[in-house]
């Protein structure tokens, strides 16, 4: 490498190195102020599940494998209205075996790639069990939410 290579490579990290710190800085600079009265108060869940949600905001996607039944059994609250909110990944269908609710046991069936759905329901007692199960045999993935409407 020659001399005037090398002198242009050094100012071209350099200049590099000025640019990124620049960014960060104007970044850091105008990233919005939360004010501290704007400190988020966690509310109060009714709805637990077996199917572990630690973070009530990040999916929690869990695989399904064709032919098999999951059940996921979610606290609820009798005198409350709830959602039943469903996505499903992969091909095929899904059915979903709903009981506890108002009503006796409710059968949806779902296309799967992608689809996204919710059901409303009102409990009949204190748990409410969603059997999941891939008929067609193929493994798929789906993320389950029991919410208060």
């Amino acid at each position: 490498m020659r001399g005037s290579d090398r002198l242009s490579l050094v100012i071209l990290v350099i200049a590099a190195t000025g640019v990124l710190v620049l960014g960060t800085w104007w970044w850091v600079a105008n990233a919005p102020v939360q004010p501290a009265s704007a400190t988020p108060t966690p509310a109060p869940t009714p709805v637990t599940s077996v199917w572990e949600q630690p973070d009530p905001i990040a999916p929690t996607v869990q695989r399904v494998r064709g032919g098999t039944v999951q059940v996921h059994v979610f606290d609820a609250d009798p005198g409350l209205r709830y959602r039943l909110q469903y996505v499903c990944f992969g091909p095929g269908a899904m059915t979903l075996t709903v009981q506890g609710a108002e009503g006796g046991t409710q059968i949806h069936d779902v296309d799967c790639e992608g689809s996204f759905g919710e059901v409303e329901l009102r409990p009949a007692q204190s748990q409410i069990q969603v059997a999941v199960e891939r008929p067609d045999g193929e493994d798929g993935q789906v993320d389950l939410r029991l919410e208060v409407d």
